[in-house]
């Protein structure tokens, strides 16, 4: 699918739970070298089935499935990061303030962005309307630039 598009052209890749209350998609742009660039991963609930986020992890695109592996693998520290993000603050100001699933989602957001160093866009809109957006940059936190970079071996004729 990606030999047809064109140079800069964006392919946004994802997977569901069958109902698409829960998914995750790779945000991929083709380099002018013809390689493929995950340039985002947008973690999307709309809260209806509250919010886990081992849920995330079950519906992982294929190319981070199966780096669930261990803490050589980006998406695998990501998780572990988020878990503990969510210990850390979503979770104790449930316990604390009450808040609701939006507003645990969100502060955890914030503080993977704040607190762990990660490329998180922490924008009002996307983190309450259950957008979490990690923007792979490579060189930034916990990105592996081998984990998200792929060569093309055939290029669209002209």
């Amino acid at each position: 699918m990606c030999n047809y598009l064109n140079i800069n052209g964006i392919l946004i890749e994802g997977t569901s739970d069958p109902f698409g209350r829960i998914w995750v998609a790779n945000i991929i742009r083709k380099q002018t070298d013809h390689s493929l660039l995950i340039e985002a991963l947008v973690f999307s609930t709309n809260f209806r089935d509250g919010f886990n986020i081992v849920s995330f992890q079950q519906v992982l695109p294929k190319n981070f499935i199966h780096r669930m592996t261990g803490a050589n693998e980006m998406i695998y520290n990501f998780f572990e990061d988020w878990k503990i993000s969510y210990e850390q603050v979503g979770k104790s100001m449930k316990n604390i303030y009450g808040i609701g699933m939006r507003q645990q989602f969100s502060v955890t957001g914030k503080h993977l962005a704040k607190e762990y160093g990660y490329n998180i866009v922490t924008g009002k809109k996307f983190l309450k309307n259950g957008f979490l957006i990690w923007l792979l940059k490579p060189g930034s936190k916990g990105v592996d630039i081998d984990q998200i970079t792929y060569r093309t071996t055939n290029h669209k004729k002209k």
